[in-house]
This record gives C-alpha cells, sequence and structure tokens, in this order.
C-alpha cells in the first residue's frame, strides 16, 4: 500500500513539473516541486494515504498538464488524456467535480471566446 501511494505522489511531482515547465520555466518548475515535495502534508499523504488523496492530485496535475497540452498544440490525444484523468478523478470520489467546475469556470472567465471557439472547432479525425 505504501508503495502504490508513494508511486503515485512521484508521479504527482512529475506532472507538476511538466505542467509548470510548460507554463513557465524550468527553475520555477523546479521551486515549485521542491516545494510540494517538502510540504508536510504531501509528504504524509503520499506515504500511506487512507483516501484518494494522492489519486485525486495525479489525476488534478494529470489533467492540467494534457489539456494545456492540447491548448497550445490543438492534437486530439492530449484532449482525451486530459478528459481521462478528468473522468478517472470524478470516479475516484465524487468531491473532485469541485476541480472540475473550477477549471471550467476559471477556463471561461479567463480566456472567454477562445476556450468556446477551441471547443467548437475540435478535431475529431486527424
Amino acid at each position: 500500500m505504501r508503495y502504490t501511494t508513494a508511486l503515485l505522489g512521484f508521479l504527482s511531482l512529475v506532472f507538476t513539473y511538466l505542467f509548470v515547465k510548460k507554463c513557465f520555466n524550468g527553475l520555477a518548475a523546479f521551486l515549485a516541486v521542491l516545494f510540494l515535495a517538502t510540504d508536510p502534508t504531501f509528504v504524509i499523504l503520499s506515504r500511506n494515504d487512507h483516501g484518494p488523496i494522492v489519486m485525486m492530485m495525479l489525476c488534478k496535475m494529470g489533467a492540467l498538464l494534457f489539456l494545456f497540452k492540447w491548448w497550445r498544440e490543438d492534437k486530439l490525444w492530449p484532449l482525451s488524456m486530459g478528459m481521462f484523468f478528468l473522468g478517472f478523478g470524478l470516479l475516484g470520489k465524487a468531491n473532485f467535480i469541485h476541480f472540475i467546475v473550477a477549471l471550467l469556470i476559471s477556463s471561461l472567465f479567463l480566456l472567454r471566446a477562445r476556450v468556446l471557439n477551441r471547443l467548437l472547432t475540435v478535431k475529431v479525425v486527424p
């Protein structure tokens, strides 16, 4: 059990690094992972999680990483992976819906027309 949650915690750190590096730069990604890896709550939960906390963190960071990759590259597979992580997070625990709603509201508020245009013109066939 501990190895599984530790592995999921490690994958969360990897996804965090990749997401922040895509958004900003390598130094910001390194600092974000350093702060997250030394956060006592994250360390304790990654070591012996008795609930879906580590899985939800992995799903959140995976969804952010792949949805941002889809936004930049406009390919179908990152959108599919992002939706997979959102669905898997929702399957793990129903309160994951808070993250999904917050992601939708912030995207629509910050990017308005570009989000709607991008969602309406998704290329189904590559």
